[in-house]
């Protein structure tokens, strides 16, 4: 929180909320839920649909509206569901609510959708394989009659049907009302069937796809078990018409007594009742405990709102498993290179400024920034870019919070590797002399060195200007003195296999690690006497490993090798 303050109150041991109550008492409602489920596609939205709403539910209920008007011979039908609320989709809810016995106005509010669902799915019942098969006739040849935009007749109403039928297992394939005229949605809902299954799309009935429809009519018919006959909507119990309270006694105090137990399940909070019937004093504290989660008025009376939405929240959970309550997101990754600790502005200087300026050039600053570590108004120029570009505070000064957003998802350095051998703990520069810079000529003539140094350990001018250019290669400082940073990029894949052999198998790794040997090892030409007693032999021995070893490393200092 950015409220001044905010901080002092934390310190104190104020939580987030406590401090947000400290400073607005009376401007914030916080409502706390366990319910962390995803939205039933058939749950209410939340708000009211009217003329002008658009979206996904929109076109869900114009497509029930259509098929519930099909049905119940409601007038007018919505020629276009589109999603789009227009008035002819007024009229027809309108027409519903006079039907039902709503309140016609024509607005889907929650009482309304949770109806109009409910009506739906008794719709759907209605008109089951059996009914609708002898209805329409349904037998083992297809018709011959070619179908096309703007047929009528009986055959067209058999159309549709079969549509209506194997849509409901496609959903690809869009409801029609059955009125026995070939519309366009009807030409729309027989190239979705075309499209599926493979034939050529062009809207127009003909015998291959009168075929293809029987076919896949008779496999959905052979498949899928035959649902109860209508009677009844068991996920959407209509409202009990009057409102549940203390008293009340019957059949739907039950129906919901159960509800509210299928929902406690999940919601420990609301007791587990006893599904007697008696909307008594704990069905009442279930309900205003239910109605406190889920963001309904608290008067623990089961109103249409409220019924529908215990009917709507069991059926959710009807099934399946609780769902688990949210993990509290992960920490952020560490951002690399931490933040420096002081707040970066124009005129400042350091290496802390040239980290920024070498990372705004790799998100691309244009024009891009000299990355000097001084921090100018080019580079306060480019910070506000930045933060513009990222909805940050543009005061073109890097913070934490800037820090961050620059660095966040930079990954950090991988862990160094062992440098073999290690660093000697001096900083060598020219003049110096030693092993250590022996070491450094060699470790440069391997990588290359043009020309090739002279391996006497003495740091003259030729040895100075190999180290710069292998810094300007590695991109480090080219100032000629071999420091850690240098050291360690010369010898950082170096193995330390050398270390760990005796005196025989060094002689044979010095001979084996070179890329071009210019000598042979060759057999001494000279008989040693050898004892019998084995101390003295492997004195001997290793005295003849020693000679040849000495012998190698004059010749490599004489050049030869």
């Amino acid at each position: 929180m950015s409220q001044h303050g905010s901080q002092i109150l934390a310190t104190r041991g104020f939580t987030p909320i406590q401090i947000l109550r400290y400073y607005y008492p009376n401007d914030i409602n916080i409502v706390q839920s366990t319910n962390f489920g995803s939205r039933n596609p058939g749950a209410y939205p939340g708000t009211a649909l009217r003329e002008g709403s658009r979206g996904e539910d929109v076109r869900r209920m114009q497509l029930y509206l259509n098929r519930i008007a099909g049905n119940w011979w409601i007038r007018p039908f919505i020629q276009n569901p589109n999603g789009i609320f227009g008035g002819d989709t007024r009229e027809l809810v309108m027409a519903f609510q006079r039907q039902f016995n709503l309140n016609p106005d024509g607005v889907i509010g929650p009482v309304t959708w949770y109806e109009i669902t409910r009506i739906y799915v008794a719709a759907r019942r209605m008109a089951e394989l059996d009914s609708e098969g002898q209805r329409y006739s349904i037998g083992n040849t297809p018709p011959t009659e070619v179908l096309r935009l703007n047929s009528r007749g009986n055959a067209v109403v058999e159309l549709q049907f079969l549509l209506n039928f194997i849509g409901q297992f496609y959903n690809d394939i869009t409801f029609v009302i059955e009125d026995s005229v070939f519309r366009e949605s009807t030409r729309d809902a027989v190239i979705a069937f075309q499209r599926r299954f493979n034939l050529t799309a062009d809207g127009v009935v003909g015998p291959l796809t009168w075929n293809r429809l029987y076919e896949v009519y008779r496999r959905i018919r052979a498949t899928t078990p035959q649902p109860h006959p209508p009677g009844g909507t068991p996920n959407i119990p209509a409202f009990a018409g009057t409102p549940l309270q203390i008293g009340t006694r019957s059949s739907d105090v039950s129906t919901m007594q159960t509800r509210l137990n299928a929902v406690a399940r999940c919601n420990p909070s609301i007791e587990t009742l006893v599904v007697d019937g008696v909307f008594g004093q704990r069905t009442q504290q279930a309900v205003r405990e239910f109605q406190r989660i889920f963001g309904l008025p608290q008067n623990g009376i089961i109103d249409q709102n409220t019924w529908y939405r215990i009917v709507d929240e069991s059926n959710l959970l009807q099934g399946v498993p609780c769902p688990a309550p949210p993990q509290p997101p992960p920490p952020p990754p560490p951002v690399w290179p931490p933040f420096p600790g002081v707040i970066l502005r124009e005129g400042m200087t350091g290496p802390s400024i040239r980290q920024v300026q070498e990372r705004l050039n790799a998100l691309g600053a244009n024009p891009r920034l000299a990355e000097d570590g001084v921090f100018g108004p080019r580079t306060a120029a480019a910070v506000r870019a930045f933060q513009q570009q990222r909805g940050l505070n543009v005061d073109g000064i890097v913070g934490p919070i800037t820090w961050n957003a620059l660095f966040g998802t930079v990954a950090p350095p991988p862990p160094p590797q062992p440098v073999w051998p290690p660093f000697p703990g001096v900083i060598l520069r020219e003049g110096m002399t030693g092993p250590s810079i022996r070491q450094v000529q060699e470790r440069l003539n391997v990588l290359g060195t043009n020309p090739r140094l002279a391996e006497d350990g003495i740091f003259g001018p030729r040895t100075a200007a190999a180290v710069r250019v292998f810094q300007q290669q590695r991109g480090l400082n080219a100032d000629g003195i071999v420091d850690t940073i240098t050291w360690n990029a010369l010898f950082t894949n170096i193995s330390r296999t050398l270390a760990t052999l005796d005196t025989a198998d060094t002689v044979q790794a010095m001979i084996l690690s070179d890329p071009k040997p210019h000598v042979e090892l060759q057999e001494p030409e000279f008989e040693v006497f050898v004892p019998s007693k084995p101390h003295r032999q492997s004195k001997n021995r290793d005295l003849i490993f020693f000679l040849i070893l000495m012998l190698l490393l004059n010749e490599k200092n004489q050049g030869f090798y």
